[in-house]
C-alpha cells in the first residue's frame, strides 16, 4: 500500500508542477480536451432532448394508457438508444481548432498581457479586461467561424461568421467580463485556474451550441 500511495502522490506532484513547467503543452492538451468534451456533452445533450421529444409524442397518441404504465422501459433511453450517437467528426474539429488555434493563441496573449500590465490594482484589471474584450477576442472568435468552417469543407467558409459572430461575441462579453472581474478580485490565486476552467468549459459549452445553431 505504501509504494501504491508514494505512486499516486508522485502523480500528483507531476500533475500540479505540469502547469509550470510546460505551460504550453499543459494548456493545448487541456484546452482541446474540453473543447471535445463540450462538443460531445452538447451532442449527448440534444440527443436526450430528441429522444424525449419522441417519447412525448408517443405519449401524446396512445392516451390515458401511457399513464397508467411508469414502469415502462421507455421512461428511460437504454444503453443502445445511445448507438451512433455522436459525431465524431464535430468532436475532432472542435478539438483541432481548440487545441491548434484558441490554446496557442490564448497562451501567448495571456503572457504578453501580463507582461504590459503587471499586477492586481484596479486600474490594471479595467486595461485588461479591455483590451482582452477588443484586441483578442475579436479575431479569437472569428478564427473560431473560419476555422471550423474550413474544417468542414465549406465553400463560403465566412457565411456562418457573418450570420453568428456579433451574437457570439455579445453572449461572450455579457459572460466573462464579470467572470473575469470575479476572478481577479475575489478568486485566490491559488484556486484560480480551476475556476477559469470551469467557466471556460461553459463557454465551450455555448461555442458548440451556437456552432450548431442555423438560423433561418
Amino acid at each position: 500500500m505504501s509504494a501504491v500511495s508514494q505512486l499516486l502522490r508522485r502523480a500528483a506532484c507531476a500533475t500540479r508542477r505540469a502547469p509550470a513547467r510546460h505551460p504550453l503543452i499543459f494548456n493545448v492538451t487541456t484546452y482541446a480536451a474540453m473543447c471535445g468534451v463540450a462538443e460531445a456533452s452538447q451532442q449527448l445533450l440534444e440527443a436526450a432532448l430528441g429522444i424525449r421529444r419522441r417519447k412525448e409524442e408517443g405519449e401524446e397518441g396512445k392516451g390515458k394508457r401511457s399513464s397508467s404504465s411508469p414502469q415502462d422501459a421507455s421512461s428511460s433511453p437504454s444503453f443502445s438508444s445511445w448507438s451512433g450517437v455522436l459525431d465524431s467528426g464535430a468532436i475532432a474539429r472542435m478539438t483541432v481548432i481548440g487545441g491548434l488555434v484558441m490554446a496557442p493563441a490564448l497562451h501567448g496573449w495571456y503572457r504578453l498581457l501580463d507582461g504590459w500590465y503587471p499586477g492586481r490594482s484596479w486600474p490594471t484589471v479595467a486595461k485588461k479586461l479591455l483590451l482582452d474584450c477588443t484586441v483578442a477576442s475579436l479575431p479569437l472568435y472569428s478564427a473560431f467561424y473560419v476555422g471550423t468552417s474550413l474544417l468542414e469543407g465549406r465553400r463560403n467558409v465566412f457565411k456562418e461568421w457573418r450570420q453568428k459572430f456579433l451574437t457570439t461575441y455579445v453572449l461572450a462579453m455579457a459572460f466573462w467580463i464579470p467572470v473575469q472581474t470575479f476572478n481577479f478580485a475575489v478568486v485566490p490565486p491559488a484556486s484560480r485556474v480551476v475556476f477559469i476552467a470551469a467557466c471556460t468549459f461553459v463557454e465551450l459549452n455555448g461555442l458548440c451550441l451556437l456552432k450548431r445553431y442555423h438560423p433561418e
